[in-house]
């Protein structure tokens, strides 16, 4: 029997409808605008890709969740007197924290009794879904809430994602890179690895080529495990891919091959519209956390 928590997470996390649902996980999902219009809509994965394909020029913006969108959702469960565990995707690049902790103080003024936790990943995309699997693990184990929170936050600190993508103009929008740096990129085939861990973003180097960023990803991931002295056995991971999901196939072989894993031990999520307007369609990555 599941243990009456309700867990919800932004749309930032890019968990599959199918998880969700059988995880009684709510997500709230960001809006996306084109940069000729101010106005907002909720689009599909798909239908994006499918734009950004057609038309590799036009760039877009993303706002998330109002307070009011949090509230109404939290308020669905503290009214039935169910604790809430909400988690956002890092507050350093989005304001979806302070609007899920804004509607948490809402929901305390009304209700002092309300049980609601607001839990900043300190990530993104495929590693902020694992801070919100890692939750629901807990929560199916009976933990009790108070206990949840304080092993999230501190579990939450080993995720990172480090990924690749093949098109540089997205990160030459969103100013991550300089347009000389872009250009040079460009011409050379050169394909920056980023890597976000602990609310930071950072260059984690370069590569030449799809199969050597492959093999860049793959070496941050089994360093990092190293670095603390720790081995894979203790992490989860999740292959994250855009458009191409053939491209993110071949990177979780590569993946599971390096690291004797089986298909199973390792999830596979398309990346979702949140990430996939800051860095395109062509993004592939690896999301990793410790077990809980």
């Amino acid at each position: 029997m599941i243990n009456k928590i309700k867990i919800i997470s932004d749309s930032a996390c890019d968990l599959p409808e199918d998880y969700l649902k059988e995880h009684d996980i709510t997500s709230i999902p960001f809006y996306i605008m084109d940069n000729s219009d101010s106005e907002q809509y909720i689009v599909s994965v798909d239908k994006l890709y499918e734009e950004m394909l057609s038309n590799p020029n036009k760039m877009y913006k993303t706002a998330c969740p109002s307070p009011e969108t949090y509230f109404k959702t939290f308020k669905e469960s503290t009214d039935k007197k169910i604790p809430v565990i909400c988690v956002s995707i890092s507050k350093e690049i989005s304001g979806s924290f302070n609007s899920a902790t804004l509607a948490r103080t809402m929901i305390l003024e009304e209700n002092p009794s309300a049980q609601v936790a607001i839990i900043d990943s300190t990530l993104n995309s495929a590693s902020q879904g694992l801070v919100v699997s890692n939750i629901q693990i807990l929560r199916d184990r009976g933990l009790p809430f108070d206990e949840i929170v304080a092993k999230i936050e501190e579990n939450k600190h080993t995720g990172k994602i480090a990924f690749f993508v093949d098109n540089l103009n997205y990160l030459e929008h969103g100013g991550r890179i300089g347009k000389m740096k872009s250009l040079v990129s460009k011409l050379l085939n050169i394909k920056p690895l980023i890597i976000m861990e602990k609310g930071n973003i950072h260059t984690g180097g370069m590569a030449i080529g799809i199969k050597k960023s492959v093999a860049k990803v793959i070496e941050t991931i089994s360093n990092s495990i190293k670095q603390v002295g720790d081995v894979i056995a203790n992490y989860r991971f999740t292959v994250g891919y855009g458009a191409n999901k053939a491209m993110g196939e071949s990177l979780k072989t590569v993946f599971l091959e390096q690291f004797a894993l089986n298909s199973a031990e390792v999830a596979f999520h398309q990346i979702g519209c949140t990430t996939a307007v800051h860095t395109g369609p062509h993004t592939y990555g690896v999301g990793m956390i410790k077990k809980v």
